[in-house]
C-alpha cells in the first residue's frame, strides 16, 4: 500500500527536499532520525509537507525503523488547536494500516520540543484524543532533544516517566518489524 493510503498527496519533490520543514536527517549507529522544524511557513503547508514526508518513510525500503523530532523554529511558537485534531486523524489512519501491513510499524520514537504551556496543552489534548503509536519524549529545552536522541541511539529509554525535565511516554505494545 502506498503512502497515498495514508491520505497524503505525494509531491514531485524528494522525500527530504521540502523547503525548510525537514531540517535534518541523521543516521547515527544505524538509527534514522528525521527532524521536522515548524513555524517557518504556513501551518497548512508545513503540516502537508510533514505528512507527505512521514508517509514516504513507510514506502522507503532503505529505512527499517525511524524516529522523528518535532521542533518549533522559535521557542515561542504555538501549536494551533486544529493541529492536534489533524495529527490524531493521521495517527489513527496509520494505526489502522498497521493491522494489515507491518511496514507501518517503522516509527520507533518521537521527540517533541514544547517550550510553552499552550503548546504543551495542545500535545496533551492530542494524547487524550489518541494514544501514541511510538515512544514519546516531551522536552522543554533544545538541549534536551540531544539527551533524548542519545537515549534512542543507545536503545536506553529512561527508567522513570520523567527525568531531567524530559517526560517519557512508553507506547502501548506494538509488533515491530525486527
Amino acid at each position: 500500500m502506498s503512502s497515498d493510503a495514508i491520505g497524503s498527496e505525494l509531491s514531485d519533490r524528494g522525500v527530504f527536499d521540502t523547503d525548510s520543514e525537514i531540517k535534518a536527517i541523521t543516521r547515527v549507529s544505524e538509527k534514522c532520525i528525521i527532524e521536522f522544524t515548524f513555524g517557518m511557513l504556513g501551518m497548512e503547508e508545513e503540516f502537508s509537507a510533514m505528512v507527505d514526508a512521514w508517509a514516504q518513510l513507510y514506502d522507503d525500503d532503505s529505512v527499517d525503523m525511524f524516529s522523528i523530532v518535532f521542533r518549533p523554529s522559535g521557542m515561542e511558537s504555538d501549536i494551533p488547536i486544529i493541529y492536534a485534531y489533524r495529527m490524531s486523524k493521521f495517527i489513527n489512519r496509520i494505526k489502522k494500516l498497521r493491522k494489515t501491513n507491518p511496514k507501518y510499524n517503522k516509527l520507533e520514537n518521537v521527540i517533541v520540543l514544547v517550550a510553552n504551556k499552550s503548546s504543551r496543552a495542545i500535545i496533551n489534548i492530542l494524547f487524550k484524543i489518541t494514544t501514541p503509536m511510538s515512544n514519546v519524549y516531551l522536552v522543554s529545552e533544545p538541549h534536551q532533544v540531544d539527551v533524548a536522541i542519545e537515549c534512542i541511539v543507545n536503545d536506553a529509554p529512561p527508567q522513570e516517566k520523567s527525568i531531567n525535565g524530559i517526560k517519557y511516554i512508553s507506547a502501548p505494545h506494538v509488533v515491530r518489524n525486527r
